[in-house]
């Protein structure tokens, strides 16, 4: 039950990163690529 909850708060948290350093890194030209990258390879991770 805790590894779920855990799962759960992880897509949560990836959910949110993702549309804000997408954001930051397409449209304002202030974030770092490697932040957006991050956010896909934690997804990724989470899905495994």
């Amino acid at each position: 039950m805790q590894f779920s909850f855990f799962l759960f708060c992880g897509y949560v948290g990836i959910s949110f990163l993702s549309p804000v350093m997408h954001n930051l890194w397409i449209w304002r030209g202030t974030g770092n690529a490697n932040f957006y990258f991050a956010t896909a390879m934690a997804y990724a991770c989470f899905q495994v």
